[in-house]
């Protein structure tokens, strides 16, 4: 179902590499019984053992860090521990979103576990009847953080058969040829873990959420620009001045935790 050379290389060096993983793709060999994982083609490609930074879920599609040998996956696990990796998504969501916010609810970091400290930024970046198109940034990294904290603020991810609308999931299926979840990881901001220098991926939103997204009337060429080109210091007005101090123990970073 994926070819190799559906896997694009976003980023590469000796140490790391990030590359694009379209949603419906499982990123590694679990409970699923898929013939084909981004980890398998990873392999295929890179003629070596790979470690995955994180994960996104298989609906989600987007950015991920792969390491290239057992240092790097230590380092970048430590970037991840230190939430010194920024992860930006863009999801569209039902009803109209606020002009920006942060969304604050305690969340477990497992299912049926005891709620930690949580915290998303979020700004609209364009709306339609009854949807919005926004840009949201975890602070923290817990188990599907973003789906829970969107649909806890009455904005669930569309598609998200999970934690979503499911009326609203089929209405966006039926009617506009949305055929997976609205959420993409497309921008990642960490300094290399050996070179010091700072690196800044962008993904670029895939046809696949563009084309329905068209067809509901929200132009794709007012909105998917600014992800790339508009200030960031938005997200630096909504964190937390007492970050760390919120974070008490028992509230540590979970790299493994998807999205």
């Amino acid at each position: 179902m994926y070819p190799q050379e559906d896997i694009s290389i976003l980023y590469e060096d000796d140490d790391i590499l990030a590359v694009y993983k379209p949603s419906a793709l499982l990123v590694h060999r679990g409970i699923g019984r898929d013939r084909v994982t981004l980890t398998d083609l990873l392999r295929k490609r890179t003629k070596q053992t790979v470690y995955l930074a994180h994960r996104l879920d298989r609906a989600t599609s987007g950015i991920i860090l792969v390491a290239r040998h057992k240092e790097a996956a230590q380092r970048l696990n430590q970037l991840f521990m230190q939430r010194q990796l920024h992860k930006h998504y863009v999801a569209l969501v039902r009803g109209v979103a606020p002009e920006q916010g942060l969304l604050d609810r305690p969340l477990t970091r497992v299912d049926g576990g005891p709620r930690v400290a949580s915290f998303t930024a979020f700004r609209r970046l364009a709306s339609g009847p009854h949807r919005s198109i926004v840009e949201a940034v975890p602070f923290t990294g817990r188990l599907h953080q973003l789906r829970r904290h969107l649909g806890g603020a009455n904005h669930p991810i569309i598609g998200d058969r999970k934690r979503g609308d499911n009326k609203q999931n089929h209405l966006h299926h039926d009617t506009f040829g949305l055929l997976r979840m609205a959420l993409h990881a497309f921008r990642l901001r960490f300094v290399h873990p050996f070179t010091g220098e700072m690196c800044d991926i962008f993904c670029p939103v895939p046809e696949d959420l563009l084309e329905p997204i068209a067809k509901m009337g929200i132009n794709p060429d007012d909105w998917p620009l600014s992800l790339q080109t508009a200030p960031i210091d938005w997200i630096d007005a909504l964190r937390p001045a007492d970050l760390p101090a919120l974070l008490s123990e028992g509230a540590e970073e979970d790299p493994n935790a998807e999205e």
